[in-house]
């Protein structure tokens, strides 16, 4: 399964809420980060540092 997040825009919580719907213990799942990550929000300086440890989490 390919999952797609876009428009994050530094919304940490927001993002996190949406990967809570996303499995990636599946074989062959994948997660794509998509348009703007971190250009406002309160997540802003949080956002990614949390998005490289996800990486490659396994």
């Amino acid at each position: 399964m390919i999952y797609a997040i876009s428009d994050i825009h530094g919304c940490l919580d927001e993002f996190e809420e949406a990967l809570a719907g996303v499995d990636l213990s599946e074989v062959g799942s994948r997660l794509v980060l998509l348009g703007e990550y971190c250009d406002r929000g309160q997540g802003l300086l949080r956002h990614l540092p949390f998005s490289l440890l996800l990486r490659n989490p396994r």
